[in-house]
């Protein structure tokens, strides 16, 4: 009764055998393909799709070479978009760097009375926002600036003190022969030293306006007073205001954005230079993402640059 009869015998003992599925080395090697090839598959045709300039590289391939003078970083969430009197943010340094370079395009006779036009290809760009802060930094008691706003079928120069939206301005200068200059200068609420044209009322005839000769008076009558002239033009391809007032500009500033301006459109920009409708050009890169700097990501090394430790980068992830 104690005797249990097993249920099973052991006919062959068990041997260690290969593995049948799955191939281990098939696995591998479509995984290590798939890792490989994939990601170069999604660089590919981002890089085949992008139609847009990002960085200065960029901009050297498409302008043929042609003089890139400034890169001007991109605002961080709540960062103030103006330049202060003795600011040390990386925006302030790449504008005093703009200034260094665009100095040496003067002629070396001309030390009062310099006039740079600003413009860009369509709006959007950052033309405004580069003239504004250009003159911000020039701005001193030792350079005295003025800036015009001469878009005036989209004025934007009003947006950084809408308090003054209605001021008189340029178009009134050019269309009354007894409003004078000092009429329509207003001192710049940002900077003592700056003085301020503002575009005026929009007027139905604006071509008209900047080609009746009231234009060349008032530079010339400014270039006796002022070190600089900012010049806040309108876009050259959506309008010909510009064109008609651009033998007056010592250096024209032509600004793109990053990952705004399209590729096609340097090539309308390298026609206008190449024709001589716009003279002694320079190019600014606007909007540039850390990442995409000539220097790349050590810009703002010292001179108040804010260092981010590794917490305080994740965290910023989310903001």
């Amino acid at each position: 009764m104690a005797v249990t009869v097993p249920k099973a015998r052991v006919i062959d003992e068990a041997y260690i055998g290969f593995q049948v599925a799955p191939k281990s080395m098939v696995v591998l090697l479509s995984g290590f393909l798939f890792g490989l090839i994939f990601p170069i598959a999604i660089i590919y045709l981002q890089e085949l799709f992008n139609n847009k300039v990002k960085t200065k590289h960029d901009l050297e391939k498409l302008t043929q070479k042609k003089p890139i003078i400034g890169e001007i970083p991109s605002m961080e969430r709540g960062q103030d978009e103006l330049v202060k009197m003795n600011d040390l943010s990386p925006m302030a340094e790449s504008f005093r760097i703009l200034i260094t370079n665009m100095n040496f395009m003067f002629p070396k006779s001309l030390k009062l009375g310099r006039t740079v036009f600003v413009t860009s290809t369509v709006k959007g760009e950052g033309k405004t926002h580069v003239s504004v802060n250009l003159a911000l930094t020039i701005a001193s008691p030792k350079k005295k600036v003025i800036i015009i706003g001469s878009d005036i079928r989209n004025p934007q120069l009003q947006r950084y003190n809408t308090e003054r939206k209605n001021l008189s301005g340029l178009t009134e200068f050019l269309y009354d022969d007894h409003i004078s200059a000092d009429n329509v200068i207003h001192q710049s609420a940002f900077n003592p030293y700056l003085d301020v044209i503002f575009s005026g009322s929009i007027p139905p005839n604006p071509t008209e306006l900047l080609s009746n000769g009231r234009y060349e008076d008032l530079i010339a009558e400014l270039k006796k007073v002022y070190d600089y002239i900012i010049v806040d033009t309108a876009p050259l391809m959506l309008v010909t205001d510009t064109l008609l007032i651009a033998d007056l500009a010592d250096v024209t500033l032509y600004v793109t954005r990053s990952k705004h301006t399209e590729k096609s459109l340097i090539d309308f920009a390298n026609k206008q230079i190449e024709s001589q409708r716009i003279k002694n050009v320079a190019f600014v890169l606007n909007d540039v993402n850390k990442e995409y700097f000539a220097y790349g990501n050590k810009y703002g090394y010292g001179y108040g640059a804010e260092h981010k430790n590794f917490l305080d980068k994740i965290k910023s992830l989310f903001k």
